[in-house]
């Protein structure tokens, strides 16, 4: 049987992986739409393969004949079709040994009702610590490939925050947009905190 790699492919990979579970149902719909957006300036010899794809140039020429389209948006479509495919990839290299990288990510009321307070049961003391007891092992910083950095955050004991692509020279000004973008995404987020 031989191996397809379309766009199409990619799409419908996209799809599965949200239904069975490999994407969020969200981050699955959010990375289908930007694949949408991107592979709709190809023509029908480009859709055939997406290994032959040049990332940062697909972007560049959707730039251009979109340039109403901001950078972060470009940067968003850019890192979700790159996921998109490199994930596709590797399923398609070898089906039977890929495994999704799933991150956990909220858990559901339901599952914190069965869990019960088992989370909030954490020592006095490791409730105090906070960040600032962490170590420096903990605070990891690369330069992944795409140019950004890369960083771990323990934000409580059992958790851990990545965050990736960080400007290497991020500004205050930026570092303050974002933690207040970050702010919003708080369960007791309201107007008022702002």
């Amino acid at each position: 049987m031989t191996q397809r790699y379309s766009t199409v492919d990619v799409l419908e990979f996209v799809e599965l992986a949200g239904s069975k579970g490999w994407y969020n149902s969200v981050t699955a719909a959010a990375i289908k739409s930007a694949c949408e957006r991107l592979f709709s300036i190809l023509d029908d010899q480009e859709k055939g393969d997406v290994r032959r794809l040049e990332l940062k140039v697909l972007v560049r020429r959707f730039a251009n004949l979109n340039p109403k389209v901001s950078a972060p948006s470009l940067r968003t479509y850019s890192a979700r079709v790159g996921k998109a495919i490199r994930d596709f990839v590797e399923r398609q290299t070898n089906p039977t040994g890929w495994q999704p990288n799933i991150t956990a990510g909220r858990p559901s009321p339901a599952a914190e009702r069965i869990s019960g307070a088992a989370g909030k049961k954490r020592k006095s003391s490791e409730r105090q610590a906070g960040p600032a007891a962490s170590s420096a092992a903990e605070h990891q910083s690369s330069r992944p490939l795409y140019g950004g950095l890369q960083h771990s955050f323990p934000l409580r004991a059992d958790w851990v925050v990545r965050v990736d692509n960080l400007p290497m020279d991020l500004s205050m000004a930026e570092a303050e947009r974002l933690s207040a973008w970050l702010r919003t995404m708080a369960v007791d987020f309201t107007e008022k905190a702002r």
